[in-house]
């Protein structure tokens, strides 16, 4: 249910007793007591300034890699993906000044439309530039902090900031910020010039992967644990025999191991995070090797 906005001056979009399994690609979840959506500067500089007040639990992109608790959370959740998409890119010298709220696919095919490369491996994850920022996020030997220049924040006080890959300690699909409190406005990305049909070709071929190899048809995180460095989790979770294995309604996919799946779309939050729990005992009694997962825990119920 919509609700009234909170101020004539927030023109974003207000939610009352909203269903968190909505803005999860996974689709599971409690409600929340508010989800907003800012699509300003002004709307989100409102919203952190009165952060003590509104109870601000937690920002979210397209809610890929979020494991939200099956309890409701009373606070606000932010979402991100309406942000700012009035003036969503700049070019300068093959500098593209991209929104924080902006879907990276989308960016992806946009620039490729362009003859820009550089950014094709987005096209294969689905959450917004804001969130591949905060996890260091990529695929198929490409991860976004390697073409970025430097990223605009903005803090709880109100204050803009313009930071640099050395402002965080930056690893595999981990971003520990040295500023804390801030939230990514928007990116500086540095592409190379190329040509539109190879940049197409690409795309292409990415997509092909993507489609013979994941459940895209299922929801899910994406991809559910981090690899190793030598070997990645889809082959030990297959080590030991896990394809297909269910607890509830949450499975192990049977086309990419590292693919938990709410099979049949009504998986409990519980139900998911247990099956997570299960694999990563098996594969650490098996090959001695403890999976880290990728996804992030969200909501009352969890610990932080």
């Amino acid at each position: 249910m919509l609700g009234s906005n909170m101020t004539i001056d927030f023109i974003g979009d207000e939610y009352t007793s909203f269903d968190i399994s909505k803005i999860t690609t996974i689709r599971v979840g409690g409600k929340v007591s508010k989800f907003v959506k800012p699509k300003s500067l002004s709307d989100l500089r409102f919203l952190i300034k009165n952060k003590n007040k509104n109870k601000i639990k937690a920002i979210i992109g397209k809610g890929s890699n979020t494991l939200p608790s099956d309890k409701d959370v009373d606070g606000i959740i932010i979402g991100m993906s309406d942000f700012n998409k009035s003036n969503l890119l700049q070019l300068k010298n093959n500098i593209f000044t991209v929104s924080s709220g902006i879907s990276a696919p989308k960016f992806s095919k946009f620039v490729g439309n362009y003859g820009y490369s550089g950014a094709e491996f987005m096209t294969a994850i689905p959450g917004t530039i804001g969130g591949l920022l905060s996890m260091n996020a990529g695929c198929y030997g490409t991860e976004i902090w390697e073409i970025v220049k430097s990223v605009q924040t903005i803090d709880f006080a109100g204050n803009l900031h313009t930071r640099t890959a050395d402002d965080y300690n930056i690893s595999y699909r981990c971003v520990i910020p040295k500023h804390k409190n801030e939230i990514f406005l928007s990116a500086d990305l540095v592409l190379i010039k190329s040509s539109v049909e190879k940049v197409k070709d690409i795309i292409r071929c990415l997509m092909l992967k993507r489609i013979s190899t994941q459940p895209l048809e299922k929801f899910s995180f994406g991809s559910t644990f981090k690899n190793t460095k030598k070997i990645s989790a889809a082959q030990l979770i297959e080590s030991c025999n896990l394809k297909g294995f269910k607890i509830g309604g949450a499975q192990v996919s049977l086309k990419h191991a590292n693919f938990v799946i709410n099979a049949d779309g009504n998986a409990s939050s519980k139900e998911i995070n247990d099956l997570i729990e299960h694999i990563t005992i098996k594969v650490l009694n098996k090959t001695g090797i403890k999976l880290e997962r990728e996804v992030r825990n969200l909501g009352d119920g969890f610990e932080f």
